[in-house]
């Protein structure tokens, strides 16, 4: 069987995570530059976080930022890249750049959902999901974490996501072509 894409839309794909406990949003930034300081832009961001750690128990917050021309390692870039599922919600504020989730839908069926600067997004726990922001990535997120131990992701060991990482270009945000 061939992996079939499902819910293109980005509304239905937020209203399927509301289904399940996810969340996709819009947060109006809160100035046009991005501090360079991760606990400045932390501190910038907290009135508009306050409400989701308290609702998703965050225990850490932490920063991802990765530019382009400073490649991820390929460990690094496979470890995110590969389908995985947390014990808590995963959820991220994309503050710059893009990258796209592919979030698994029913069986074989994977969501493609292109964010950036502005979404936020809150991957349910338990739900099979790999990330990749393409061959060059250039992107900064906050991420609210559940454990103190910063991003645990249990991998499904399902060839899923390479089987999709075969078929399309991730540097596009267009729509994908049926695997």
């Amino acid at each position: 069987d061939k992996p079939a894409w499902i819910d293109r839309d980005r509304a239905d794909i937020a209203e399927h995570l509301a289904a399940i406990g996810g969340e996709l949003a819009r947060v109006e930034p809160p100035g046009r530059a991005v501090p360079a300081d991760d606990a400045k832009l932390i501190a910038a961001y907290a009135p508009r976080l306050a409400a989701s750690r308290a609702k998703l128990g965050t225990a850490s917050v932490d920063v991802v930022r990765v530019h382009a021309g400073k490649p991820l390692s390929a460990e690094t870039r496979a470890k995110f890249a590969e389908e995985h599922t947390h014990d808590e919600p995963e959820a991220r504020v994309f503050v710059a750049g893009r990258g796209s989730f592919f979030l698994r839908i029913g069986k074989g069926a994977v969501a493609r959902l292109t964010v950036e600067a502005g979404d936020a997004i809150v991957v349910p726990a338990g739900l099979p999901h790999w990330f990749d922001a393409g061959a060059e990535p250039d992107f900064v997120a906050i991420r609210l974490l559940g454990s103190a131990n910063g991003w645990q992701a249990r991998p499904t060991g399902d060839a899923l996501a390479a089987a999709f990482a075969a078929r399309i270009d991730h540097d596009s945000v267009a729509e994908p072509v049926n695997a």
